[in-house]
């Protein structure tokens, strides 16, 4: 177990590595005013390097600005740390992918309103890195591109539109493999553009439903079924299930590529522990 954690340890602790990975914002063209929303997407160029797991915090301005609804929509990650969110001033997106990925990839996006005219503007944060598909999951720094937006005066005032959230989450994916270690994981995302994604439960061999998050630790025999019950904030809920196919068996590439994703996993989870740590000292 010790040599475990030296070995988290060792792969944050690597020495900076040259590169052309850079993080950028797009937002639409036209104008921005005060207390209008703008979306705000954000981008991993990877330059050459592969890439499969991304720490991407976005720092700005709260005097400036409010940002909410941070998303994953569209994004090339389809394992995450934990959902995107926004704390004291940075916007995080923490997640991986079991399919490296070279170039340009869209990690997420988040809602930013004006307060007031002027300039504002979003870059990348402290810790900010991305890891290369090198099978140790070596940190490839990144160099933040920042958008500014020139915001002009109040926009017009539009009477509030009452909405009511009665559709199920749209888009959910389910993977069951090795965990590197003789057990099996089951990891999930979500994807929710109504009132948001807001938790799942669990269903193993058609057991009863147990609270859940992703990644989960199935235990050290492979399940015939899983099933996940996701909800949005608006108490819809979708199941989907996995079942597993005649002579499935998990071989050794296999085991490897979830190895170095869950290891990735922990790397990321261990960083975020590291900055709150940081953050309260």
């Amino acid at each position: 177990m010790k040599l475990f954690f030296l070995s988290i340890l060792a792969a944050l602790t690597l020495p900076a590595v040259a590169s052309a990975a850079t993080v950028s914002f797009t937002a639409p063209s036209g104008a921005y005013t005060v207390d209008r929303p703008v979306t705000v997407s954000v981008y991993l160029n990877t330059g050459a390097d592969p890439v499969n797991a991304a720490t991407i915090n976005v720092a700005y301005d709260p005097l400036a600005a409010d940002i909410t609804a941070p998303s994953r929509a569209g994004s090339s990650f389809n394992v995450w740390i934990a959902e995107p969110r926004v704390v004291d001033g940075t916007v995080f997106f923490e997640g991986a992918s079991t399919a490296p990925f070279t170039g340009t990839g869209k990690i997420g996006e988040f809602t930013l309103t004006p307060k007031h005219a002027g300039t504002v503007t979003v870059t990348t944060g402290a810790d900010t890195v991305a890891y290369r598909a090198d099978g140790s999951g070596t940190p490839l720094p990144v160099t933040g591109i920042p958008l500014a937006l020139d915001v002009s005066g109040a926009a017009p005032v539009a009477p509030p539109v009452q909405t009511t959230d009665n559709t199920p989450p749209e888009s959910v994916t389910l993977d069951v493999g090795s965990d590197g270690r003789g057990g099996y994981l089951a990891a999930w995302s979500v994807s929710d553009s109504g009132s948001g994604y807001d938790h799942a439960e669990i269903s193993v061999d058609g057991g009863a439903f147990r609270l859940a998050q992703s990644p989960y630790a199935l235990g050290n025999t492979l399940p015939e079924s899983v099933t996940i019950r996701v909800y949005d904030r608006a108490g819809n809920s979708r199941d989907f299930t996995w079942r597993r196919r005649a002579g499935f068996r998990v071989d050794a590439s296999t085991a490897l590529a979830s190895t170095i994703v869950l290891l990735l996993i922990l790397i990321l989870i261990a960083r975020r522990l590291l900055w709150r740590k940081t953050k309260r000292t």
